[in-house]
């Protein structure tokens, strides 16, 4: 009694190991069993002595398991052997094909995946009549990993508003920082930019726990503007346009330092650099303080162009400005139709900006200046509308911010962009003496460094 109802139990495992063998085709089977004797040398197990009685692919952890059975036909019982043949009842025996086939190479398969595990199967030979198993070794390949996810701290337009304490809870702009690995500021970090105010700026940018800092100046950023072909009508005289231009190259020459380098603080003007991540991440990222002169009282402060020109347009073909190549572009102003609405309800951002990210398709472009407009969407490119994305207000050991991460599964590269408008201060200058919103947290897949 206790040897039949072993071998029930045997029978109700092969049948339901017999129903998974539908899932592969009678040529991709005939391989795996050719191909595991043949790189095991296992000539003890004669093919006509081999019935295949099951196979079975499963899923774990990412890695693919194959599971082939073997046994001797001749101690198979009738019902047994009848239930091996309705197996695949729209195809010709597969015991046969299996004893007669000649071995399939592994690159004729469909399944660019299956040749890792036909690589990888040992043949367990068994001279008794139980059945002798196929198992897969440890050593199933895994696909090496191209990406890294890699997080960004996101702010714009701080116009010299400083982090407050932990202890003001109702405060949205507050220590501590989330730790992440990049932060970007997106231009005007001051209001009427000096050294003092820079040096303000920078002292709370020092404290953010992140590897990287990229910072790029804005129109409120006037002293960081050396060449200074946009000044404001107020100057009277080249006294006083001289007396600015020292001021520039005395703000310029303190935030390129090579101290602000040692501290992982890079600004960028009209630039590509590409930087090496502790994760193993490469960064490429471009960065621009450039903005459209608008009407009165907008036509004038730092970096302006004529908004009826392609300012954008010399910097096609630059390296790293190729095609899907840049991950990042932090640009002060907003594109046309993308987070540049004003309270009016105007759009206010540049079409050739557009035009240009559109060539160069970034994984993400960060800007500003439009402080009502501030959010998070996504653009599919070749759609006309970019796309509002979720956010919310995340609290993670005290640290406060817009909790954009799970953008990342919306972006494709060279198919789509996420835009963040990371503007902290409200609309108006009457709003500028807090932050109205938080910092954004976003998370991308860069690509890992060559070894």
């Amino acid at each position: 009694m206790p040897a039949t109802r072993k071998s029930r139990k045997k029978s109700s495992r092969v049948d339901i190991l017999a129903k998974d063998l539908r899932n592969l085709s009678t040529a991709d089977t005939t391989a795996l069993i050719e191909t595991a004797k043949t790189r095991n040398s296992t000539s003890d197990l004669k093919p006509s002595e081999t019935r295949i009685i099951a196979t079975r692919a499963a899923v774990k952890t990412g890695k693919q398991v194959l599971l082939v059975e073997t046994t001797n036909a001749q101690n198979l019982p009738t019902r047994r052997r009848r239930r091996c043949k309705k197996i695949d009842s729209n195809k010709s025996d597969i015991e046969s094909k299996a004893a007669v086939s000649k071995p399939t190479d592994t690159n004729d398969l469909a399944d660019p995946g299956k040749s890792q595990i036909l690589a990888s199967i040992k043949i367990i030979p068994d001279t008794s009549s139980k059945a002798q198993i196929i198992l897969p070794s440890t050593t199933v390949t895994e696909k090496t990993p191209t990406t890294v996810t890699t997080s960004f701290l996101l702010v714009s337009d701080t116009h010299d508003v400083q982090p407050q304490s932990p202890e003001q809870k109702e405060v949205l702009f507050r220590y501590p920082f989330p730790k992440t690995d990049v932060f970007i500021h997106a231009g005007d970090m001051t209001q009427d930019n000096n050294l003092v105010t820079l040096k303000a700026a920078i002292s709370w940018i020092e404290l953010i726990p992140a590897e990287l800092k990229i910072l790029i100046a804005g129109n409120h950023d006037t002293t960081l503007d050396v060449v200074r072909d946009h000044v404001d009508d107020s100057f009277d005289s080249d006294d006083e346009e001289n007396k600015l231009n020292t001021k520039q190259v005395e703000c310029r020459e303190y935030l390129t330092s090579k101290e602000m380098k040692a501290k992982g603080i890079f600004y960028l003007e009209n630039e590509v650099e590409t930087f090496k991540l502790k994760n193993g991440a490469m960064l490429t990222v471009f960065g621009s303080p450039y903005t459209p002169r608008g009407p009165r009282p907008h036509h004038n402060g730092a970096f302006r162009y004529n908004s009826d020109i392609d300012f954008w347009g010399k910097f096609e073909g630059v390296d790293g400005l190729k095609a899907e190549k840049l991950d990042v572009a932090v640009i002060h102003g907003p594109a046309y139709e993308i987070l540049d609405s004003t309270s009016k309800g105007k759009n206010v951002g540049c079409r050739y900006l557009r035009s240009f990210l559109e060539k160069v398709k970034p994984l993400m472009s960060v800007c500003g200046h439009i402080h009502e407009a501030a959010g998070v969407k996504t653009l599919e490119w070749g759609s006309m509308e970019a796309k509002d994305v979720e956010t919310q207000r995340a609290d993670k050991d005290g640290a406060v911010f817009t909790d954009a991460r799970e953008v990342a599964k919306d972006v494709v590269r060279g198919k789509s962009t996420v835009f963040v408008n990371a503007s902290l201060v409200g609309a108006g200058s009457s709003s500028y003496a807090e932050a109205a919103r938080c910092p954004y947290v976003v998370e991308l897949d860069l690509p890992l460094a060559a070894v």
